[in-house]
């Protein structure tokens, strides 16, 4: 008979039915295997570890409660973004039993599908752990801290060489690297084990042994031609299914195709526990497992301009958002009314928000000067006169980080009087750059492409392109940062979910009269970025008609300056005068 498999779990009580939940679907698919399991918690009770007993005596696994010593990471900074359970995860083998030679990690917000016999056993040789990489095509922005030999890896799940652990491991090594760089790291957690010890880690099939929405979908954007790879693909061959991240599937806005594997065993582990189970998993209320290690931070770029009467309804949107991680850019464009005196009373009961004085310069100076002064990983725009949905950045960073895309497009509330209405054509899912731009054919002038406050951009694609809004322009600059955007951004979600309350208002930035010149020279202007993008696609060609219709739409509603249009429409062979016919 098999000896029992060693396995470690860190965790607080409120992911305490995850856990149960975790733990019936590793008993389910590994019939005849017994479990020790060492539990390491700081705030889990007697009568809270009962569940987690009730649901490992079926197999005659057996529950370990384990403390780790709190004078042992004395020399190591404990913060909200580094908690002292970091430690006790990373350093396991300073405080474990001495007569364990391994043992499994496994986070409580998993499932386990099949056996995990396998991995348990693999021969670690020299390796201290045995994790696979975070680091899909398209996600390797996160790999800025490692030496350049060394993986990135989730620590979701991790097998640990203990012996050789012991041998080698101190907390020296990890003290000096936090002193340098703990303001940098940006999920703490896996940053700091994958910078110490990545290049000591046997690599593990992160499409077997440790799958997230995130790795998934990466997986299919970089192997278009694999079409095995779909969920069937999923249930037959993954061993480790990790809902990482915020997106979980007990929450109500779960965003993914996989919670019916979390679902199937949470109901086996409400059975399991009776009426106190079923309550947990029924009431509303259960505290949701937020995930670990740092959130992603979220900049918000506001211009202001003369709208103290609408300021106090956005802001107050704003620092009700459910989503904390913000920092908020205030620009005040040399309003002559009282708005820099309503912006600098709301600062003033939240640091996050940081009241910026500007010369008039219109949106696109101030829009510029938000983003060379964001810290965030993620862009977010918003208009003084609108306001935004509690829960607006947080489903666009669960969208955004569970998809890996580049860009995220939501619907949003369009009000005109005391009329609201719901904005947004396309479905919701998962596009390519070539397949968005193919529907935008049909409606150019859409918000999909002429507004940035429906949209979360990342910061690293702006900053390493150098892109931003024109600042000799004063009308569609949003229109053309969003077209020189598009051109980096392989994925877009579509998300179908309204965040965003977009109010028309006479005087407001967006809204400022351009002479009826300017009009025609942007419009000119724009169709040359419109016209790249289809180009560059090779969408052009066959498209000539759809695309111009950009154009040819404008010069029916301005015949009195019909010619350059003519002229250029006839350029591209899509008219034809009388005299050539």
């Amino acid at each position: 008979m098999s000896q029992p498999m060693n396995l470690l779990i860190s965790l607080n009580q409120s992911y305490l039915f995850p856990l149960c939940t975790m733990l019936t679907s590793l008993q389910e698919n590994n019939p005849g295997e017994k479990f020790r399991v060492y539990l390491v918690s700081n705030d889990l009770s007697q009568d809270q570890q009962t569940p987690i007993r009730r649901i490992l005596e079926p197999s005659g696994s057996e529950l370990i409660p384990v403390q780790a010593p709190q004078n042992l990471f004395r020399s190591l900074p404990v913060s909200e973004r580094l908690p002292r359970s970091l430690y006790y995860r990373l350093f396991a083998a300073l405080y474990l039993p001495d007569d364990l030679d391994r043992i499994l990690f496994l986070d409580p917000d998993l499932v386990v599908l099949k056996p995990i016999r396998e991995l348990y056993d693999l021969d670690l040789g020299d390796h201290l752990f045995a994790a696979a990489t975070a680091t899909p095509p398209g996600m390797e922005r996160f790999t800025r801290l490692l030496p350049q030999d060394s993986l990135y890896f989730n620590r979701g799940v991790l097998l640990y060489n203990l012996e050789q652990l012991r041998q080698e491991q101190t907390l020296e090594k990890a003290s000096l690297f936090l002193k340098k760089w703990q303001n940098l790291l940006f999920r703490t957690d896996a940053d700091l084990f994958s910078r110490l010890y990545g290049h000591r880690v046997l690599p593990l099939d992160s499409l077997r042994y440790n799958l997230s929405e995130k790795i998934y979908n990466a997986h299919r954007r970089a192997n278009p031609a694999r079409e095995d790879f779909n969920p069937d693909w999923v249930k037959k061959n993954t061993v480790i299914f990790h809902y990482a991240g915020r997106n979980k599937p007990w929450n109500d806005h779960y965003l993914g195709q996989f919670d019916v594997f979390y679902l199937k065993y949470s109901r086996q582990a409400a059975l399991v526990l009776g009426d106190g189970g079923r309550a947990i998993l029924e009431d509303p209320t259960h505290p949701e497992f937020e995930g670990e290690g740092r959130l992603p931070l979220v900049s918000l770029i506001i211009p202001v301009y003369n709208s103290a009467a609408s300021l106090p309804r956005l802001l107050d949107s704003i620092l009700g958002q459910s989503y904390f991680q913000l920092e908020v850019f205030l620009i005040n464009d040399g309003s002559t009314d009282n708005s820099l005196e309503v912006l600098e009373k709301y600062a003033a009961k939240d640091p996050r928000l940081q009241v910026i004085t500007h010369p008039n310069g219109g949106p696109a100076s101030c829009r510029n000067l938000g983003l060379s002064l964001a810290r965030g990983e993620y862009i977010m725009f918003a208009d003084s006169d609108d306001w935004l949905e509690p829960n607006a950045a947080e489903r666009l960073v669960i969208a955004a980080e569970t998809t890996g895309c580049e860009l995220v497009i939501a619907d949003y509330y369009r009000i005109i009087g005391d009329r609201c209405y719901q904005m947004g054509r396309i479905d919701q899912g998962l596009y390519s750059r070539k397949e968005l731009a193919e529907i935008m054919m049909d409606n150019p002038a859409d918000f999909y492409y002429g507004v940035v406050w429906n949209k979360f951009f990342r910061l690293d694609i702006i900053r390493a392109n150098g892109l931003e809004f024109p600042r000799h322009l004063d009308w569609c600059e949003d229109f053309l940062f969003n077209l020189e955007y598009l051109q980096y951004a392989e994925q877009i979600y579509i998300l179908k979910e309204p965040l965003y309350y977009y109010v028309k208002t006479k005087g407001s930035l967006s809204s400022m009269a351009a002479t009826q010149g300017k009009i025609i020279s942007t419009r000119l202007e724009l169709f040359d970025h419109y016209k790249d993008l289809y180009q560059n696609l090779d969408l052009y060609q066959e498209n000539k008609l759809k695309i111009h219709r950009f154009m040819i739409d404008f010069a029916r509603e301005h015949g009195q300056r019909q010619k350059p249009n003519e002229r250029l429409l006839k350029e591209e062979g899509l008219i034809v005068s009388q005299d050539e016919d």
